[in-house]
């Protein structure tokens, strides 16, 4: 019996091209709850970037925890206490500190109540309008080494990323766009986070389901007792999951849900 179930953000709860939620997604969540199935978050993104100037993403719908920042920082209940985080190792951030000294390139840096960034180029306007995501305010890099990172975000080509993560032995990195990446920790991840809120929340990985469409959700996706790849997913997010949907545009998250007879 499902128990719980874990949602990415972006291309499986709210469409890329219109930035928000289908109705009958939010519809669907609400049944879920209805029926006592837990509901979460399980995202790439900072608190920050779900609940912006421009209004709440989620639209309102009261998830039961937050998986934040890959897994790195989880929030859970009404009241949204912590119960998991994991900075990269001080020792990798003073090393990107100083590439980025000698060889700048866009980074933003993700604290737990901020975000910021050290330049801006043509690169970080395209892939934040392409997420409806503002621009971090510009910050003195030197920050970075005086306060817990919980994730770094460069703006580099797949090449580019060699130099980076030479610098950083203690993380990992996974790519959302040619052109940019997130970097963690390396024994972090977003089905870190679920682990912990699972057991935070009493409930076995064979009671949940995951549902995602990108590279950083296929350890989630193989941890749950059911994952599930959107159709609009990558190849190695499909070849991990248990089941493929359609598209988001199409309504496969509700198709996902009605085929395990969660609607």
């Amino acid at each position: 019996m499902i128990r719980a179930a874990f949602f990415d953000i972006d291309g499986t709860l709210v469409s890329m091209d219109t930035h928000r939620m289908r109705e009958d997604t939010k519809e669907a969540l609400f049944a879920l709850k209805k029926k006592g199935i837990r509901i979460f978050i399980s995202t790439g993104r900072h608190m920050q970037d779900i609940r912006t100037a421009k209004g709440d993403l989620l639209e309102g719908v009261p998830f039961d925890g937050y998986v934040l920042i890959n897994g790195q920082y989880c929030i859970a209940g009404e009241k949204q206490q912590v119960i998991h985080k994991h900075p990269i190792p001080a020792s990798d951030i003073k090393s990107l500190v100083e590439l980025l000294r000698t060889t700048p390139f866009p980074c933003v840096f993700l604290e737990r109540q901020d975000i910021y960034i050290n330049v801006v180029n043509e690169r970080v306007i395209k892939e934040q309008e392409r997420v409806d995501l503002d621009i971090p305010p510009i910050e003195d890099i030197s920050r970075a080494l005086c306060a817990d990172i919980y994730q770094v975000v460069p703006y580099v080509s797949m090449e580019e990323e060699k130099l980076i993560m030479s610098s950083m032995p203690h993380c990992s990195i996974s790519r959302w766009s040619d052109t940019v990446a997130d970097i963690i920790p390396a024994d972090g991840c977003k089905r870190v986070g679920v682990e912990k809120m699972l057991k935070h929340f009493q409930i076995s990985p064979s009671e949940c389901m995951a549902v995602g469409d990108g590279e950083n959700d296929v350890d989630m996706l193989k941890y749950a007792g059911i994952g599930v790849a959107m159709g609009n997913a990558q190849s190695s997010v499909k070849a991990a999951a248990n089941y493929i949907t359609d598209d988001i545009e199409k309504g496969g998250l509700c198709e996902a849900l009605r085929h395990f007879g969660l609607l």
